[in-house]
Formats: C-alpha cells, structure tokens, sequence
C-alpha cells in the first residue's frame, strides 16, 4: 500500500474557513485527522462529527494519525472535543495513534487528555517530528501484516 492509494473520502470543509481535514482509507485501517493554523471550538465540534461518520468505515486495530505540523493555535476549549473524537476512536478500538509534531513543547495537551480517553492497555501512542515519518510508520506496520 502506498499514500497514493489513500482513499481520500473527505477532504477540507473550506480551507479558508475551517483548519481541519480528515481522511481514511478504503481498507478501513487509517484514519488521518490534519489540523491547521488556529483551530476553534466550532472547528473541532465539527471534526468530532466528521469522524463519528467515518467509524462505520473503520476495522478494529485501525491507525489515527493526527497532524499537528501546521498547526498554530487551538482554542482552550477544544479540549473537550479531543476527548471526544479520542473517546470515539477508543470505542472503535483503534489500536495505534501517531502524532506528528515537530516541537514537543507545543504539546497542545494530548499527552495528558490521553490518559483519560484511550485504553492505555490496547492504544500505543507514538510521536513524531513530521506527518512523514508518522505516515511512514503507518506504511511499515501495514507492510509487515501483509
């Protein structure tokens, strides 16, 4: 499997209006939510939405690569709303996520929202630098189950 191979079923709302994106594959293994810019709560309410449709499309054990790469800014009040899509992607057993952020210090609070929302049993949760190496990551795994 390549990422030219991404079945790409949802792609920006508006990019001028909303700073997030998501996308899945057509094996139902990934999940990729982007995030950009300065993100606010009505932005992540609705990603919250977006990603309960695409679970029904989702197997047990799928992947969510969250891109934080570009991100600039997100609300406070976000945090609730990444509760829920991690309470979302837990119920669907995801079983892997992969972060990128290039500086851990921007660390938007994940970590420690994380430890209310995913199983710690059955989630691994990985960082990396660039939405690049969480993707190859990803492409590594899936290589190996194949």
């Amino acid at each position: 499997m390549t990422v030219s191979k991404l079945e790409v079923i949802y792609l920006t709302f508006n990019y001028f209006q909303l700073m997030f994106d998501a996308i899945t594959n057509s094996q139902g293994t990934l999940l990729i939510i982007h995030y950009s810019d300065s993100v606010n709560r009505k932005e992540t309410s609705q990603c919250v939405e977006l990603v309960r449709s695409f679970l029904p499309k989702l197997k047990p054990g799928f992947t969510v690569i969250v891109d934080l790469e570009r991100l600039v800014h997100m609300d406070v009040d976000c945090a609730e709303d990444l509760g829920k899509v991690m309470d979302l992607c837990n119920q669907a057993k995801v079983n892997h996520i992969r972060r990128a952020l290039p500086n851990p210090e921007v660390d938007i609070g994940l970590n420690i929202i994380s430890r209310f929302h995913y199983d710690e049993q059955h989630v691994s949760i990985k960082t990396y630098p660039s939405f690049y190496q969480a993707m190859k990551s990803f492409l590594l795994a899936e290589g190996k189950r194949n």
